[in-house]
Formats: structure tokens, C-alpha cells, sequence
């Protein structure tokens, strides 16, 4: 019989470690359990819960829940309802959650709107499981061992039982709740994190000072004792699923001589499991029918060795096992697995690893480094589509059958040819994630590609597993903690696929020390002189042609494409290397730990061979193109001069010449170190790398430029094109601003630009994005590399749902494309048109984009579009992208066609209102005006100073009595709506009226910004010898009338803005803008109303949207570039309906609204203008409603 868990507490005597026994529950509910051992012992349990006692359900009336003729179905019963909830309890052959999630579905499809509370027993009621469907319709099941409950049971079923006067509706919202993973994952996460901050500070054997080498050993600690109680759940551990507890409990109930950390972990890690039972030492042996696990996990790590006197206290030890792995119930299957087979279990599973790596990541790392958790559905669409992509491609699948084939595993449609070629494109399969994180993403690949081999036919699952694991999952991280987690994660997925429960042996595991690495994928020395050598190279020849394949060494073109380290694969040397590193690469994966010691070091001899020979076969090339380039370079006319094209060649001599010193001095460093000091592509993933990566998955670090971590330098930023070509520089030209402007790279990018370099002709990419590089300035370097050098399949944009991916505010994209084969054509990112293909959600011809659009609140819109109609302007790939559903785009396209953008009309250049630099001491909240021309002022650091506890002195800083004509009525971006504006606050004015000229303040206005004088010094961006006060950004186009609108807003609302309005001294003073308002300077007041009626049109709120950046809460950026992109028909300020328009504004601005039938008449007029017919203008109608969340 199995032990149970825990005993009786029992205390060591005086010296011993242990203070406390294992907590247990004093729930009523812990009896309830232990009497439901059939079903007509369920009633007290029920009752406990807010229902009745059961009753059974005669077979012949199964129909009415939809359970007639259902197998694994033993008996149903119904236990009454509260509040419409109703509960049913069916008693199953299989508590399988597969099998439970078949059931239960079929009873909602028979009555969907029925909201149900289940109970399922298994054989003898073993087992009991608790399921609800939440209110996304995700079936979460509790499954309870009914002898011996978890804490973390018990405490869900208290969240469960229904409450006094609670009705239905409220008690189904609870259980949704207390079955929710997040739930369980923030409370394990919070136990998770005491413990190892418990464990880090009781080691012995290690300085105290030590602090983050005890956190990683703390954390190793931890992830072997969690390895192994998912090991144990499935019985490996000596057939006994209670296995650890069980050896504690013996220890406490005995003398304690030493540690239980040195007398039994430390034997059972590395004795036992480590080690081949025949080899294992008596004291080993003592622990019971032990698996021989190998792969690293139970090896003994760098730190353990360098510290080889570690210990841990019993009381650390206890604590990890009664306050954390003793409260939860434990499940070995993933939630990328369980949400492919709709089956979601309440439990610890192995992905909420990557939860607790991200929570245990500080704050300041954590924006550093830019990594966030990708949940398991978010993974399994991504991967589910990537795979699909690529089967497409690979073998020629018709797109509905690799669907049916990857999403039910559903081969029917795959003819015998077909699936030959698709068995052989699956077992070669080469899969990478760049920034693996904990491993999210080889999870889902795993899973995919694993049930894909079955439906092929091969159904030894863990021998599939293992060859997958083994040869095709590729994973990279900066970060050594989330590369150890991957790697435990695989681990434990081959455990998981390793036979029935009850097993006593299961396979050793693999070393994943070479297959999941800790390194910077963006920092290869190798491949970025290599993948760079050459690809800035523009040669021009003496007829003022750019040279082709044929004017520079083979490895130029091939860099350009992205080829992983060019044509060097082709180099006789490289190609010895690669073959040389196989052999011992392929025996490493299955060595035994006498063995690895002998074999690392044939590796890192292999290793370092093969670098040379990679940077040799560059350095020739380079040296050939040298050659090239000084030939050229002397090349002069018949008047002596030097040619155009001979000057440029002479400059890429030069570039050249700092490559071969880059080699010279890689090469140097490598002889010094004797192995690789860096992690490179080519040489540590070698046996993908030459050939390139079928797959790359991943959802790589978002981190803007100023964030990047040091190890990006300059260097770096000059090998990537996404930051050479940073900024999108037509958009900063439509407003006036340098072409700096965007110019902030997200690294998300760098990511997106190696990914496609390292992806083969005809790989797929599957990525998580910010949406913002979708649409933004910055995002230009990375929008130009997918559209061409990829054919784009599938976007995913969740731009208006922030929280629809992340727990955290992030505005995702997820982009699904294939990398074109080298002799693909370009032009315009477009691949060739082919016949009309159907894409699933529309007709259009090929090349076809899926596009789901997601909004919080409305359903999704799905449609398809032309890649090459991907561009805002079809003929910059670099312009944001315009994503509307195709009636729409059809629309905004009519729109381009009437006229120009506003941007490129003379006299309507866009302006951002002024900046003070410090706003708590120049922009006032309450102006009282005095006699004398006098006014009381208080300034916003006022209310803060007060906030801030600030001494009453402090606090009086920010008060004074200024002179009225020091004061000028501020209007910002919240203060304005369409047709309106109000001004709340005033600002300090030390400017002419007319010219915006600085000047001297006033005597008791200088007199208060003496007061500050040193928050007024430290703004940046004041001019040289400027009056304190002086408004930064400022000029005489601030004080002209304008039409103005707020940058952040729900749609865009402009109004009309007169120069002047009437000020605290009953006189007219100029009205000025924040920085939060943007606006175009008029001619007139009657230009700024005429533009304002435009702007505020239905067709032109619906342009400027869909091509704004999303913000918070489905707001939008409404930035000068993208008002500057609205076109405005060529003769929007002439004739009958420019007057027209111009009367309705001014109606409208004097009401401070809009008639309805005004409105109606503006829309018609700028449809007209526009060339809109009924049909456009009720598909911009309806975009615009689910823009706005309204589903009607």
C-alpha cells in the first residue's frame, strides 16, 4: 500500500533541526472527503458545497444531459441546483482529463446556456474531480486524491462552497475563480518565492556574501526536488507516489545524526539518480527502485563543485517540502498539451516554472532584459500556425488539409506521396527559440510535432519524444537560471511521455547542455563580421550599375539574403569541421557522466577548430573582395581623375579592412582562451546551423534602445539593419522633424533580423512582437525585412486588448511568415501572384494574409489581405502597416487617391504644443485675480509638496502674488473634444504676444522663479542665456489660430483654437497649447474651423485610427505623423462645399457640439470629396463602431 502523507508532527531532540511536522488542513471539508468513498456517501460533500443530496439518474434518461450512449460513463446523478447552477455527479471508468473534458463538454453542447458545477468519480472514487467551464469557456478541472487532499484543495473546495443568500450567477462567478489557474499559480509563486530566499540564506558552506550564488543554488535546489515530484506522480520513484515525503517522515521519526540535506538528498542525487543501479553504492541502493535519470539535472553544477562543503539545516529543508510541495497537487502534463486537448487542470504543472522564473526576476531586471511569460494558449496558436505555414510550404500541403492534420490530427487528406515526404520534413525538423526564457515555446513544439508523428503513424510516444527533444528542439538565453529551466522542462516532458504509472525505469534522460544554452544570441563575433562582412557592400561598376553575385566573393550575396554565415558552408576547411564536431555531438547527447568530462573536451577542440575555420573561410573572402575593391579603387579617367565608383570602392576598402582586423582579433582570443569565450550559432549548434533553422519560435525580449543591456554596443547596433536603417525617415519628413526621429529600436527587432538570418530558404518564423512595430516610427527596419525577405502568412493583432497575452500592459503581435527561398522575387515584399486562393476568412489572390484583429468587449474580425497592400504608401515597405478588414482598406485607398497628405500641403505643417520642464512651478491651478492688476497664484507642486509631507515652508514656495500679465490661460490635450475646449489652468508667460520672443519676467514674477531657481536650471533644452520662466518648444506659430487635437484619445477630436481668448484681465491674450495638444497654425479662424470639420469627419477618424499606435485601453496616438498622413482632397479649401463645411464647423464650435444632422451632412459632404460611395461609408461606419468596442 502506498504511504500517505504526513504523519503526526514529530520534534528532534534538543540539537535537532527540525521544529515542525507537516501542515495539515483543519477543514471540515478533509473528513467530507475521506467519507465519500461511494455514491451514496456524497451527500454530506455535497451539501458542504451548496447543492442536495444526489440522486441517481435512470439510464434510459442519460439523453437529457446528452450523456446517452457515452462511453466510460458508469453512472450520473443529479445533486439539485442553486440559483439555476445546477450540479451533476458522474461516476467514470477513466478519470483521465482528456476523458473528463470529452464528457463534460458534451453535456454543455446539449444544453449550452445551463450553467453546471461537475463532480467526477473515478473507479472506487479513488479520485475525485471538481470542473466548471469559466467564463472564457475553458473546462478547468480539481482533481483530488480523496484519501489524502492536498492543502491547496481543500482551501479551493472552501472557495467553492456556496454562501448564505448567494445566488446562482454569483456562486458560478466564484467558481470560475477558484478554479482558475492564476489563482494557484500566484499563491504557489508566493510560496515558491519564501522558500527560496529561506533556502539562500540557510546554505552552509558558502560566504554569506555570496548572495547571488546562493540564490542560484537555492534555485537549483528547488527545481530538482519539483523535478522529482512530478517524477513521482507518476510512480517512477520507487513505485510510490509519496515517495519523498515518506523518506522525510522516516528521517524525522529517527535520530537526527547530521542533515537530511547530506545523509539522504545528496545520495539520492548524485549516488542514485545519477547513476546506473548497478554501479551504485550500497548507501544508494538503500533508497529504494530508483530510475537512472543522467542528463545533467543530477549532476553535480559548477557551484556545488567550487563549494563542496554545502549543507542545508533541516529546518530549510522542511520548510521547502511542509510549506510548498506538500500543499499542491502536482500534474506532469503541460498547459500547452492540456490546452490542445481543451482539458486545463488545477495543479502545479511544469509551465507555471516559466510563471515563478518571471515573478522571481526583480523589477529592474525584468525591464532590463524585457523577458514576460508567454502563456500556453498564446504558445499553442503561435506554434499551431507556424507549423501549419511550414507544411504548406515544405510539402506542398493544401493549407485546409496541414489545418486539419495540425489542428485535429487529422491526416485523411494527405496522399501517400504527400505523407512519405511529410514524415521525412517532420523527423528533420530543426526548431529554435533565440530567447527560450523557461522554454514556453519547445514545449508547444514538442507537443505539435509529437502528435503530428503519431497521426503519421509512429505511436511509441517516448521514443518520438526523445528524438525530438534530442535533434530538433534548439534553445538560447542570456539569462543561466531560464536556460536550467528549459532544460527541466524538456526534461520532464520526456517523463511525462515515458510509459504508464508504475513504471519503475525510465529512460535516461539526454544532455540538454548543448541543445539549450546559456548565451546572447545577438552577440555572435562569428556570424556578425561574417553575416556582415559583405552585406553593406554596394558596388558600383564603371557603366554606374551595382555589381551582382558575379563582382564579389560568394559569401556577399548569400549574406545579404541572411544565409547563416554566408556561402563559408561551401569552404572546403568549414566543411571538414562541421563533419569532425557530428560524431562527438551525437554521442554527448546520451553520455554517461564518466564519460561527458572526456567528451567536453573533444567538443571544445572540435569547437574551437571549427571557429577557425569559419573565420579562415570569411578572412579569404574578404581578402578576395580587398583584392576587388584596391583594383577599382585605382581605376582612373582619361583626365587623371578618380571616378565616382572609384572613390566608393576606395571607401569600402576601408570597412573592409576593419573586418579582417575584427578576425585578426577574434582570432586572438580564441587562441588565448582555447575555446569559444562567446556563444556563436555556427559553431556550438553546428549541425543546424550550416544547413539554417526549419523553425524559429519565440517571443524574444521588448526593450527600447535606451534599456538595451551593455552587451548591445555599438558594434552590435552597426551589424543590424533594423538599426542602420532605424526610424521611418518619410514619416519624419511629413512633420519636419530629423531623420533621428523613431529611432529607438525595440531589441525585439535585433531579434526578428537574426531569427530571419538563422531561419533556412523556406523556413517559417512564428514570433511575438510589440504591435507597435506594426505602425510606429521605429518599426520601419523591421517591417522592410518581412516584407522582403518573408511571405507573410498570419498577423495576429492585439494591439486594442492589452492584457489579452500578458498579465502585464503589453500591446502584442504575433506574425507567423516564411522566409523566401533564395531565388524568390522582391519587388515590394511581394511574392509572385498566383490564382485566387482561398485564405479561410476571404477570397483574394495569393499572396494571402490572415489577419485577426482582437478587441476587448467585440468579437474578433478575421480577413484576409495582399502582403504587398500591407504599406500605408504601397511603394515605402518601410511605412506603417495598414490593417483594416478589405472593404475598409478599399475605402482608405479611395481616400489616398482624392489627394495628398496633409503633410505635404504647403502652409499646414504640424506642431506640438510648448513644454514648461517644470510643471509644479510654471503652471498654476488657481489664479485669483487681485487689485492692481494683481493675481493670487498656486502652482500644481503646491497640492504635491502637500501630499509629500513637505514642511508648511516648503509648501509656501509654490504660492505667490504675480502680475496678471505674467499669466496666460493653458489649454491641454484632456482639456480638448471635437468642436470645444476649456482652459483650467494658466501658465507663466515671459513672451511677446506677437512674436513669442523671450523676455524679462515682471518684478514679483521674477521674484518667484528666484524661488526655483535651481528646478528652472536643471531643465534640459533651455536656451543660452534665457529669462528663468522662458517656455521651451515655442514659437510664433504657437500663437496663431489652429486646429488642435489631444494626443492620446478613444478617436480623434479636433477643434478650433482662436489665437486669442479673453484672460484675467478682461483683455484678449494669447490661448497656449501643452505639449499634449498637437495642432496645425492657420491662415485664418476660418481655415482652422473648414480643417476641423474634416478631421472630425467620419472617414477621416476611421483613417487616422487605423493607421494611429494603439495605447492603454484601447486608446490611440494620434502623433504628427500620423494626422500627417490623412489626405485631404486636392480642392478641400475651394468651392460650394468647402463653404459648406466651413459654416456647419462654426455652427458646431458655437454650440460646443455637433447637430445629428449637421453631423450628417458633414459625413455626406466629405464623402463626396472623398469620392465615397453609401457601401464605403457604411463599412468605415461599421470599423469604426468596433474600433470603439461597440458590437452593435
Amino acid at each position: 500500500m502506498w504511504p500517505i502523507r504526513p504523519e503526526p508532527p514529530w520534534l528532534c531532540p534538543a540539537g535537532g533541526g527540525f521544529v515542525a511536522g507537516v501542515a495539515r488542513s483543519t477543514s471540515s471539508f478533509d473528513p467530507l472527503l475521506r467519507a465519500a468513498t461511494g455514491r451514496d456517501r456524497l451527500g454530506p460533500l455535497l451539501r458542504a458545497l451548496g447543492f442536495g443530496d444526489p440522486s441517481v439518474l435512470e439510464a434510459g434518461a442519460w439523453g437529457g444531459v446528452g450523456l446517452a450512449g457515452v462511453e466510460s460513463v458508469r453512472s450520473v446523478l443529479r445533486a439539485g441546483e442553486r440559483g439555476g447552477l445546477a450540479a451533476l455527479v458522474v461516476e467514470l471508468d477513466d478519470e483521465g482529463p482528456e476523458t473528463i473534458a470529452r464528457v463534460a463538454r458534451r453535456v454543455r453542447s446539449h444544453n449550452p446556456a445551463r450553467p453546471r458545477l461537475f463532480l467526477f468519480a473515478g473507479p472506487r472514487f479513488r479520485k475525485l474531480v471538481v470542473a466548471s467551464f469559466g467564463l472564457g469557456g475553458e473546462l478547468r478541472q480539481l482533481a483530488i486524491e480523496r484519501a489524502a487532499p492536498r492543502q491547496s484543495d481543500v482551501e479551493a473546495l472552501e472557495e467553492l462552497a456556496a454562501r448564505d443568500g448567494e445566488g446562482g450567477v454569483a456562486l458560478a462567478l466564484r467558481h470560475a475563480r477558484a478554479l482558475d489557474r492564476g489563482r494557484i499559480t500566484r499563491q504557489f509563486f508566493r510560496d515558491f518565492k519564501v522558500q527560496r530566499a529561506r533556502i539562500a540564506g540557510a546554505w552552509l558552506g558558502i560566504a554569506p556574501e555570496c548572495e547571488p550564488e546562493r540564490a542560484r543554488l537555492a534555485l537549483l535546489f528547488l527545481s530538482r526536488l519539483l523535478f522529482l515530484y512530478f517524477l513521482q506522480k507518476r510512480g517512477h520513484l520507487a513505485d510510490d507516489p509519496a515517495y519523498l515525503i515518506g523518506r522525510l517522515n522516516r528521517w524525522r521519526r529517527r535520530p537526527c545524526v547530521g542533515t537530511f540535506y547530506r545523509a539522504v538528498l545528496e545520495p539520492l542525487f548524485f549516488g542514485a539518480l545519477n547513476t546506473r543501479p548497478e554501479r551504485r553504492t550500497p548507501e544508494a541502493r538503500a533508497l529504494g527502485a530508483l530510475p537512472y535519470l543522467n542528463g545533467g539535472l543530477f549532476e553535480r553544477h559548477a557551484l556545488e563543485r567550487r563549494h563542496p562543503g554545502l549543507d542545508l539545516p533541516d529546518d530549510a529543508v522542511a520548510g521547502a517540502f511542509d510549506d510548498l510541495l506538500e500543499r499542491y497537487r502536482f500534474t506532469t502534463r503541460e498547459a500547452a498539451e492540456a490546452a490542445a486537448d481543451g482539458a486545463g487542470e488545477v495543479g502545479i504543472d511544469p509551465e507555471m516554472l516559466g510563471r515563478v522564473f518571471e515573478g522571481l526576476m526583480a523589477a529592474d531586471v525584468r525591464t532590463t532584459s524585457g523577458s514576460f511569460y508567454t502563456p500556453a494558449d498564446a504558445v499553442d496558436r503561435l506554434v499551431q500556425s507556424a507549423l501549419e505555414t511550414h507544411l504548406v510550404g515544405a510539402v506542398g500541403l493544401d493549407p485546409r488539409a496541414a489545418a486539419r492534420l495540425v489542428r485535429e490530427g487529422d491526416p485523411g487528406d494527405v496522399a501517400g506521396d504527400a505523407r512519405h515526404a511529410l514524415a521525412r520534413v517532420l523527423r528533420e525538423l530543426r526548431v529554435l527559440d533565440p530567447a527560450c526564457g523557461s522554454g514556453a515555446f519547445l514545449l508547444g513544439a514538442l507537443t505539435r510535432v509529437e502528435r503530428l508523428r503519431a497521426a503519421l503513424g509512429e505511436r511509441d510516444r517516448a521514443t518520438v519524444r526523445r528524438d525530438i527533444v534530442g535533434r530538433a528542439l534548439h534553445g538560447v538565453d542570456v539569462q543561466e537560471d531560464a536556460a536550467l529551466l528549459c532544460a527541466l522542462r524538456l526534461w520532464l516532458g520526456l517523463a511525462e511521455g515515458g510509459g504508464e504509472r508504475g513504471r519503475e525505469v525510465v529512460e535516461p534522460l539526454p544532455n540538454l547542455d548543448r541543445k539549450v544554452r546559456q548565451g546572447d544570441a545577438l552577440v555572435d563575433p562569428i556570424d556578425l563580421v561574417a553575416g556582415a562582412a559583405l552585406e553593406g557592400s554596394t558596388l558600383v561598376a564603371a557603366d554606374g550599375s551595382a555589381l551582382a553575385a558575379a563582382a564579389r566573393p560568394n559569401g556577399a550575396v548569400a549574406a545579404q539574403r541572411g544565409e547563416p554565415l554566408g556561402a563559408a558552408t561551401l569552404d572546403p576547411a568549414v566543411r571538414r569541421a562541421l563533419r569532425a564536431i557530428a560524431s562527438p555531438a551525437e554521442r554527448y547527447l546520451s553520455a554517461e557522466p564518466e564519460e561527458k568530462p572526456a567528451l567536453r573536451r573533444e567538443l571544445a577542440a572540435a569547437e574551437a577548430r571549427l571557429a577557425g575555420a569559419w573565420l579562415g573561410a570569411v578572412e579569404r573572402r574578404l581578402h578576395g573582395l580587398e583584392r576587388e575593391l584596391t583594383a577599382r579603387a585605382e581605376v582612373r579617367d582619361l583626365f587623371g581623375e578618380q571616378p565616382a565608383f572609384a572613390r566608393h570602392a576606395a571607401e569600402e576598402r576601408g570597412a573592409v579592412a576593419d573586418r579582417i582586423a575584427e578576425i585578426a582579433r577574434l582570432r586572438e582570443a580564441l587562441d588565448d582562451a582555447g575555446a569559444l569565450p562567446f556563444f556563436s550559432f555556427g559553431v556550438h549548434f553546428a549541425e543546424a546551423t550550416g544547413q539554417g533553422f526549419d523553425l524559429v519560435l519565440s517571443n524574444p525580449p521588448w526593450v527600447r534602445a535606451h534599456r538595451w543591456p551593455a552587451s548591445v554596443g555599438r558594434l552590435v547596433r552597426s551589424r543590424y539593419a533594423v538599426c542602420r536603417e532605424a526610424g521611418w525617415r518619410r514619416g519624419a519628413e511629413l512633420v519636419g522633424a530629423p531623420g533621428g526621429v523613431g529611432a529607438q529600436v525595440d531589441l525585439s527587432l535585433l531579434f526578428l533580423e537574426r531569427s530571419l538570418r538563422l531561419l533556412a530558404p523556406g523556413g517559417t518564423l512564428g514570433m511575438l512582437l510589440p504591435a507597435k512595430a506594426l505602425r510606429s516610427l521605429y518599426g520601419a527596419g523591421g517591417r522592410r525585412l518581412l516584407l522582403e525577405q518573408t511571405t507573410i502568412a498570419e498577423i495576429e493583432d492585439h494591439a486594442l486588448d492589452q492584457r489579452s497575452i500578458f498579465r502585464a500592459d503589453a500591446f502584442a503581435a504575433s506574425i507567423v511568415a516564411r522566409r523566401r527561398d533564395a531565388g524568390a522575387p522582391e519587388s515590394n515584399g511581394g511574392a509572385p501572384r498566383v490564382e485566387p486562393v482561398t485564405c479561410g476568412w476571404s477570397r483574394i489572390s495569393a499572396p494571402a494574409v490572415r489577419v485577426t484583429m482582437i478587441r476587448r468587449g467585440v468579437e474578433p474580425l478575421r480577413f484576409c489581405l495582399a502582403q504587398s497592400d500591407l504599406p500605408i504608401l504601397p511603394d515605402d515597405p518601410g511605412s506603417p502597416w495598414l490593417i483594416a478588414p478589405p472593404a475598409v482598406r478599399e475605402a482608405l485607398r479611395r481616400m489616398q487617391s482624392a489627394g495628398p497628405p496633409l503633410g505635404r500641403l504647403p502652409g499646414l505643417r504640424i506642431r506640438r504644443g510648448v513644454m514648461t520642464g517644470a510643471n509644479d512651478v510654471l503652471i498654476f491651478r488657481r489664479v485669483e485675480p487681485k487689485l492692481g492688476g494683481l493675481a493670487a497664484v498656486r502652482a500644481l507642486g503646491y497640492d504635491r509638496a502637500r501630499l509629500d509631507g513637505r514642511p508648511a515652508a516648503s509648501v509656501r514656495r509654490f504660492q505667490a502674488l504675480v502680475e496678471e500679465e505674467a499669466l496666460r490661460p493653458l489649454v491641454r490635450g484632456a482639456d480638448l473634444s471635437a468642436w470645444r475646449f476649456e482652459t483650467r489652468d494658466h501658465v507663466c508667460w515671459v513672451h511677446d504676444d506677437r512674436t513669442a520672443a523671450p523676455r524679462r519676467p515682471p518684478p514679483r514674477m521674477a521674484r518667484y522663479l528666484a524661488r526655483h531657481e535651481s528646478a528652472l536650471k536643471r531643465r534640459s533644452g533651455t536656451p543660452l542665456h534665457a529669462s528663468p520662466g522662458t517656455l521651451l518648444r515655442i514659437s510664433e506659430a504657437t500663437l496663431a489660430p489652429k486646429v488642435a487635437w489631444h494626443d492620446l484619445a478613444l478617436t480623434l477630436n479636433a477643434v478650433a483654437l482662436p489665437a486669442r481668448i479673453r484672460g484675467t484681465t478682461g483683455h484678449d491674450v494669447p490661448l497656449i497649447p501643452l505639449n499634449t495638444v498637437y495642432f496645425v497654425p492657420t491662415a485664418s479662424d476660418g481655415q482652422a474651423h473648414l480643417l476641423a470639420a474634416y478631421l472630425n469627419s467620419l472617414p477621416v477618424r476611421v483613417f487616422a485610427r487605423a493607421v494611429a499606435e494603439r495605447a492603454k485601453d484601447a486608446r490611440f496616438r494620434f502623433l504628427a505623423w500620423t494626422v500627417a498622413l490623412v489626405p485631404l482632397p486636392d480642392d478641400w479649401a475651394t468651392g460650394p462645399a468647402a463653404e459648406r463645411l466651413r459654416r456647419i464647423s462654426t455652427r458646431a464650435h458655437a454650440d460646443g457640439a455637433i447637430s445629428e444632422r449637421d453631423e450628417d451632412e458633414l459625413n455626406r459632404i466629405v464623402a463626396e470629396r472623398y469620392g465615397l460611395d453609401a457601401e464605403a461609408m457604411d463599412a468605415l461606419a461599421s470599423f469604426d463602431r468596433w474600433l470603439r468596442g461597440d458590437d452593435r
